[in-house]
């Protein structure tokens, strides 16, 4: 696929998706336990699919794992009893099993010790900050396993700001054959390395005229379906 037929496509994806109708709540309108999903599902996310993510998230949720969720030994015990079971998405003719069971299990029972063991709540510690960068910043240092990418989609997610983009190896590739940066997927691992990479990137919405929220969403679902190096 030539580089103009990526450029139309992503166009047209961003077209389709202006025109489709998104109402949700802000994120103080939004259920604690709705907040501390997209949370897990960004950790359960890390180096495995997108589907896999998806149907491991699902699982806890299913068992009360994510809106009644503990502290401690016990708590992690059940989620790794969970991640370690077989697991099956509707695009899948067998189960799989999720890469990472133990150190997913204790990643999210860390993250939910650092937001719940003191009768916090998620909520009550966003509201604190006043800008993305530093509700990212913070978020980074907060929650075990979640980095630059992951954080920012999780604010973006729910909804608690718009200004950050998401970059993960299908926009950075798509970035570097649009010459827009270089940046390999292990640069951007450091806040600083991504902050350098998304600078970049929110330059080249502004030319684009697209929300970023819209853009980096249709280079996600172009340059997945169309992974080969364009022309």
């Amino acid at each position: 696929m030539t580089l103009e037929r990526i450029d139309a496509a992503i166009d047209a994806v961003c077209r389709e998706l202006v025109a489709t109708p998104h109402n949700g709540d802000g994120w103080r309108e939004l259920g604690e336990h709705v907040i501390f999903r997209e949370i897990v599902a960004s950790i359960l996310g890390s180096r495995v699919s997108f589907e896999m993510a998806l149907v491991a998230t699902r699982r806890l949720a299913e068992e009360g794992l994510l809106e009644r969720p503990g502290a401690g030994l016990l708590y992690l015990r059940r989620v790794e009893a969970i991640l370690s079971e077989p697991m099956l998405h509707p695009d899948w003719n067998r189960c799989r099993r999720y890469r990472f069971p133990k150190t997913r299990s204790k990643a999210l029972a860390s993250t939910a010790t650092s937001f719940y063991s003191d009768g916090g709540s998620i909520k009550t510690w966003l509201s604190t900050f006043g800008d993305s960068r530093s509700a990212r910043r913070g978020l980074i240092k907060k929650a075990s396993g979640v980095g630059p990418k992951q954080a920012s989609m999780i604010l973006r997610n729910i909804r608690f700001c718009y200004d950050v983009a998401v970059l993960d190896s299908h926009l950075l590739r798509f970035m570097k054959l649009r010459g827009i940066c270089h940046t390999e997927p292990h640069q951007i691992s450091t806040l600083a390395g991504y902050e350098e990479a998304e600078r970049r990137f929110l330059s080249f919405a502004d030319r684009t005229l697209w929300p970023i929220t819209v853009l980096d969403q249709a280079i996600w679902l172009v340059m997945r379906v169309y992974p080969g190096t364009a022309t």
